[in-house]
């Protein structure tokens, strides 16, 4: 009888243990493999293509290959990041790197990082991401089928242009600038008296070399790894924006992952966020430099003429306000403090 009782028990045990690992087999992986096409703009010297490749090793050793990811950098499979979002909307492309005010002709709610001198430093706009700001935008993605992994940096943005030094607003009046496709930047620059006009980026260069406009807006390391210097004459250190870079991914694919493969990929796309940053400030600190040493004019603004931009640039915060809503624009400048 004792035997008979213990195969039971050894039958109970057996069947338990496979109902729970039926139960683990429906969050972990089967053996099935996914490719992520994973599509930006900026040339393959740049730190988000770097890092991107940093998030590709890891992603495919910590999932043994079942991960596979291809990076199509510089503009190879679409133009403009506006066709890029597109495209992870659509799921012909799983991940993509953008430009946060990319997001904003998605989500309106990001034009709040693009507000001008909204961030006094890097370390804020940090702190906003990684934080309560970053929590708020990223469960915003998801009301147009995005998830957002991470946001890194192209650092602060400044003026370039073949005309003069750009000090003052005055300096701005009536000069021809190519802007992002995103509307506050035409009201940015339009309301310091520029006329300005938006452009994908893939198209800037000729643009430039062929005299369509005066100048731009670029970060430091873009503008030396796309060889802006070769187009323009002066650079003024404005830096009246601060340019996050967006890791995004299609929510459905997201979803469709199992559990332990979208851990490891959130994983390495949150790692991304963080060593972008840092890669992006290196590289800015040694590309000053570099632009200065191919013939670029840098000058310095003063934290005194930024407050005289800022000043002309209040009916900006008005309009936007409107849009935004104050306590997200409030939001955004506690992180100063």
């Amino acid at each position: 009888m004792k035997k008979f009782s213990n195969i039971i028990l050894m039958g109970f045990i057996v069947l338990i243990a496979g109902f729970l690992a039926g139960c683990s087999d429906a969050s972990s992986s089967d053996g099935k493999t996914y490719t992520i096409t994973l599509p930006h703009v900026v040339p393959e010297d740049q730190s988000s293509h770097i890092n991107t490749v940093d998030f590709k090793n890891e992603v495919e050793e910590k999932s043994d290959g079942q991960i596979k990811v291809e990076i199509f950098p510089n503009g190879s499979l679409y133009g403009s990041e506006r066709e890029i979002v597109e495209a992870v909307q659509l799921g012909n492309a799983q991940m993509a790197i953008v430009g946060t005010p990319s997001l904003a002709g998605f989500k309106e709610s990001f034009m709040v990082i693009d507000l001008p001198f909204i961030f006094k430093t890097r370390e804020a706009a940090h702190k906003a991401f990684d934080g309560e700001l970053g929590e708020r935008l990223n469960g915003d993605l998801e009301d147009v089928g995005l998830v957002g992994l991470g946001i890194g940096e192209n650092g602060f943005r400044h003026v370039l242009n073949n005309k003069q030094p750009i000090t003052k607003p005055e300096d701005l009046q009536g000069l021809k600038l190519r802007v992002m496709e995103n509307k506050l930047y035409q009201d940015i620059f339009n309301t310091l008296g520029a006329n300005a006009s938006p452009l994908a980026f893939g198209e800037l260069y000729t643009a430039m070399q062929q005299g369509t406009y005066d100048g731009m807006d670029q970060p430091v390391a873009l503008a030396y790894n796309n060889k802006f210097y070769e187009v323009q004459d002066y650079m003024s250190l404005t830096g009246h924006v601060y340019a996050g870079v967006a890791f995004v991914a299609s929510k459905e694919f997201m979803d469709g992952l199992p559990d332990d493969l979208r851990t490891i990929v959130e994983e390495a796309g949150q790692r991304f966020a963080v060593e972008n940053r840092e890669l992006a400030f290196e590289q800015d600190t040694k590309y000053l430099d570099e632009l200065e040493a191919e013939g670029l004019e840098i000058n310095e603004v003063t934290e005194e003429q930024k407050e005289v931009f800022l000043d002309a640039l209040q009916p900006v915060y008005e309009t936007y306000e409107e849009v935004l809503g104050k306590d997200l624009i409030d939001l955004a400048q506690s992180f100063n403090e």
